[in-house]
């Protein structure tokens, strides 16, 4: 009998996320060995609830792990400090050399109907936050932005230019708050390097013309102005005149 309710609940609750239906208290539940709390249920909302841990917000079509509230499409809340199973995992078991995988995809127009991007989009991010007391700010992440214009080439359903036949140009860039005390400049967080789809490298450059570009270095006269600046073995550093030094 418990078998069977057990299984009813299962179908149930699978029509109520298909359906999303708008009601508002538990509905329908199953009940641990003692009838004493739930280990699932289903709201009036549609809502789904598995042993505490597992909530499907049916209204604004969310999934929560450890929250009743969540805030994204899949949001995991984790209050152990300890617990060495706590996060996320892609694991990989064969015996190729493939990798765990992540991807990150996009396009314009839909789901359904794609269209082609264009250079400034975003293709994926990841982002960083920490609480200031009041807010979670962005404080770092990393990203992947189209850094071209495609165009679509004679490879059907390929983004292509014409140095790049068949791939979407793209760089990687990292990011990071700025340090206690000094003023931002528009977003809370700043471009610190950017590897562009040519393979130039950029430090303090969004836009790099060689393999390594380097804007923003200290300029000190000699090495011993240099450490009384603060700077310290290993440290680079240029003259008024351009020339590239290291501390030592």
């Amino acid at each position: 009998m418990r078998k069977m309710i057990r299984g009813i609940a299962a179908v149930l609750a699978v029509s109520a996320l298909m359906a999303g239906q708008a009601f508002a208290v538990e509905k329908l539940a199953v009940k641990n060995a003692l009838g004493t709390a739930s280990v699932f249920s289903v709201d009036e909302n549609g809502g789904v609830i598995v042993n505490g841990g597992l909530f499907w917000d049916a209204i604004n079509k969310r999934l929560g792990l450890f929250t009743s509230t969540p805030a994204a499409s899949l949001h995991v809340v984790e209050t152990s400090g300890t617990n060495a199973t706590r996060g996320f995992l892609s694991a990989q078991h064969n015996d190729g050399a493939q990798a765990a995988y992540l991807l990150f995809r996009k396009s314009r127009g839909t789901d359904i109907g794609p269209t082609i991007v264009a250079s400034g989009d975003y293709a994926g991010f990841a982002d960083a936050q920490a609480y200031d007391g009041f807010n979670y700010l962005n404080a770092a992440g990393f990203g992947f932005i189209v850094d071209k214009i495609p165009t679509t080439g004679t490879n059907t359903g390929l983004v292509t230019d014409a140095t790049y036949p068949g791939k979407t140009p793209m760089s990687f860039v990292v990011l990071t708050g700025y340090k206690q005390g000094q003023a931002p400049v528009g977003n809370a967080r700043a471009e610190r390097l950017r590897v562009n789809s040519d393979g130039n490298v950029g430090i303090g450059t969004s836009t790099p013309t060689s393999k390594l570009q380097v804007v923003g270095l200290p300029v000190y006269a000699d090495n011993a102005t240099a450490i009384a600046g603060g700077l310290t073995a290993g440290a680079f550093y240029r003259t008024s005149t351009g020339v590239l030094m290291v501390v030592f």
